[in-house]
């Protein structure tokens, strides 16, 4: 969805704005600090750094915009979940902060979720892991380190503000990694093909068909005393 068709954008008059949008828990391990020190140094630009969420590291967060004043930050609820391809629609910018005691087990999951919005990543790690990887080989966003880099990241949101052509370009390669590597299909066939190795069954070339013929958010389970497959529908999630 581009940014123009966003009601949340319309709603809260980011339209005419560049949104840095964080959407998720904020928690302890989430150093997102940065971003309201970054905010104060860019009030004299039309930016503006959306958080989306609750979590215990929230309060804080909002302690440092009042202590600072700022203008340029602004805190919302979860959204509901139909909602929610609007709400990261209005991003310019999409946030991961990769946390340091998870680095080397993946990603945050949160990055699949703005990739298949079309959203441009800016990614926040302390040091070499696999999101900073990930941005990279994609050419789908920018990282940086959250404890040392602010002033280049003040310096790279300002050049963006002026000219966001190089974000709206990382936005469409996000898009298309998404739909080349991450779609629900090709990770359940991936799951299927771990399985059947497992299993050491055949191949079963019209199962997928099936499943997602039948109903799309649906992911396969294993069911090994008769080693047949079934699937199981995923637990509706509540907000984003």
């Amino acid at each position: 969805m581009p940014k123009t068709e966003s009601r949340f954008a319309a709603e809260h008059g980011l339209l005419d704005k560049f949104v840095v949008l964080f959407s998720g828990n904020m928690g302890w391990r989430q150093r997102l600090e940065i971003l309201i020190e970054v905010a104060a140094e860019l009030q004299d630009v039309p930016i503006r750094f959306v958080f989306i969420g609750e979590g215990v590291k929230k309060p804080k967060l909002q302690e440092m915009v009042q202590a600072r004043k700022l203008n340029n930050v602004f805190f919302f609820p979860y959204q509901p979940r139909h909602l929610m391809e609007h709400s990261l629609a209005a991003a310019d910018l999409a946030v991961v902060s990769h946390e340091r005691e998870a680095i080397g087990f993946g990603v945050p999951s949160k990055i699949y979720t703005y990739m298949a919005s079309g959203r441009a990543i800016l990614g926040l790690a302390s040091k070499p892991c696999e999101l900073i990887d990930m941005v990279k080989a994609l050419q789908c966003g920018w990282v940086f380190d959250e404890d040392h880099d602010k002033d280049a990241l003040v310096a790279q949101l300002r050049q963006l503000v002026q000219a966001p052509q190089p974000c709206l370009a990382a936005g469409r390669r996000a898009r298309q990694a998404f739909e080349e590597n991450f779609t629900l299909q090709l990770i359940a066939q991936q799951y299927l093909e771990v399985i059947q190795q497992q299993c050491e069954i055949g191949p079963a070339p019209s199962l997928l068909q099936r499943i997602f013929r039948s109903s799309p958010k649906r992911v396969l389970s294993s069911r090994t005393s008769d080693r047949a497959f079934v699937v199981k529908s995923l637990p509706k999630k509540q907000s984003i």
